[in-house]
C-alpha cells in the first residue's frame, strides 16, 4: 500500500511569507524601552509620517491654544485634543499638520478679518478614513463696551473666556467648545474640549474687573457656572510623559519648562487665566500649559494665553502651539 504523506494536499509544507515587521519614519523618533514615539512639533509646514504596513497606533493630536485681545480680556481657550487608541492606520504616507498658536491681538478687537487670534487646527492625515482633527482654541476677548467684538471668535476646541461682560443677561457670551463634535462615528477616538468662562453678574469695569478664564481640555464652564478667573484644567495622557518626550521638543519650548508643565502624567491643554484689574490677583492658567494673566500659553501643549490685565495698553499674549505624537510598541 502506498504511504500517504499529505503533501499532495499541501498539508506538510509552508508556502506563505512571514509578516513584515512594522516600521515607520517621520518627526523626531524616541525609543523608550517597549515604546516608540514619533513627535511632530513643527507648525510652519505639514510633515509626513510613513508606515510600511498596517498597524494599530496610539495617536495624540493637540491643536494650538487661543490668544488674548488686549486690556480687559478673558483667557484663551486651550486647543482641542483628539486621542486615538488602537487606531488602525494603513501602510502609506500620512500628512501631519501641527496647529500654530493663536496670536495676541492689540485693540481694536479682532474681527472676521483677523482670525489669527484663534489657535490653529492640528491634523493626522489629509483624507478619510485616516484623518483625525483637533480644533484650535478660542480667543480670550475683551469688554464689548470698550471695543466691538465678534463673539464667535471665542469658540474653539476649548472655548475662550469673556472679558468684563456681566452675567446673566442678554450680553452673556462665552466660548463654546467645538472639539466634542469632531471625528464623528470613529469609536477609537475620544475628544477633549470644554467651554470658556464668563464673569459674575455685576462685574465692575476697570480697576475692579475680574474676567473669565479659558476652557481647558479637562474642565471648563458648565451651564450656570461663572466668576472663574482660573483657566480650565488640562487632560492627562499617561502614555505621553513629559520627561520621556522632552528631547523631541524644540528649544523655544523651552524644553525644561515643557517637561515640567507636561509632567509624568502627560498633561496637555490647560486654559488661560482671566485678566483682572489691580483690585484682584491675576487669573491663574490651568495646569497643562495654560498661561497666567498677561502670559502666553506653553508651546507644544496647546495651552491658552492668559488674559490681559487692566490698566495697560500692552500685554497681548499668544496661545501655546500644538503638537502631534504617535506611539506604538517597539
Amino acid at each position: 500500500m502506498p504511504l500517504f504523506t499529505g503533501l499532495k494536499f499541501g498539508f506538510g509544507a509552508f508556502t506563505g511569507s512571514a509578516p513584515v515587521p512594522f516600521s515607520a519614519s517621520g518627526g523626531t523618533q524616541i525609543i523608550d524601552g517597549a515604546n516608540t514615539y514619533h513627535v511632530f512639533a513643527d507648525h510652519a509646514s505639514p510633515a509626513t509620517f510613513v508606515t510600511n504596513a498596517s498597524n494599530e497606533l496610539e495617536i495624540l493630536v493637540v491643536a494650538g491654544g487661543g490668544g488674548n485681545s488686549g486690556p480687559i480680556s478673558g483667557g484663551g481657550g486651550a486647543g482641542g485634543i483628539a486621542h486615538a487608541v488602537n487606531h488602525t492606520v494603513a501602510a502609506g504616507t500620512h500628512t501631519i499638520t501641527v496647529g500654530g498658536s493663536g496670536s495676541g491681538t492689540a485693540p481694536p478687537a479682532p474681527s472676521p478679518t483677523h482670525p489669527q487670534i484663534v489657535g490653529g487646527d492640528s491634523l493626522f492625515g489629509a483624507s478619510s478614513p485616516y484623518v483625525i482633527t483637533a480644533k484650535g482654541g478660542g480667543a480670550g476677548l475683551m469688554d464689548a463696551a470698550t471695543y466691538p467684538i465678534d463673539n464667535a471668535l471665542m469658540n474653539g476646541g476649548s472655548g475662550g473666556g469673556n472679558g468684563d461682560e456681566p452675567a446673566p443677561g442678554p450680553d452673556t457670551y462665552y466660548g463654546v467648545a467645538t472639539q466634542p463634535t469632531q471625528n464623528p462615528g470613529i469609536p477609537t477616538i475620544t475628544n477633549y474640549g470644554n467651554n470658556g468662562f464668563v464673569p459674575a453678574s455685576g462685574n465692575a469695569p476697570a480697576d475692579n474687573n475680574k474676567n473669565g478664564g479659558g476652557g481647558g481640555a479637562g474642565s471648563g464652564n458648565s451651564p450656570g457656572s461663572q466668576d472663574n478667573l482660573t483657566g480650565g484644567e488640562g487632560q492627562p495622557f499617561s502614555n505621553f510623559p513629559g520627561p520621556v518626550l522632552e528631547p523631541a521638543i524644540p528649544a523655544d519650548g523651552p524644553s525644561t519648562t515643557w517637561a515640567t508643565v507636561v509632567g509624568p502624567t502627560g498633561l496637555f491643554g490647560g486654559g488661560g487665566g482671566g485678566g483682572t484689574g489691580p483690585t484682584y490677583s491675576n487669573g491663574v492658567g490651568g495646569p497643562g500649559g495654560g498661561g497666567n494673566a498677561g502670559s502666553p500659553g506653553t508651546n507644544y501643549t496647546g495651552g491658552g494665553a492668559g488674559g490681559c490685565n487692566y490698566p495697560g495698553t500692552a500685554g497681548e499674549a499668544d496661545g501655546g502651539r500644538g503638537i502631534v505624537i504617535i506611539r506604538y510598541p517597539t
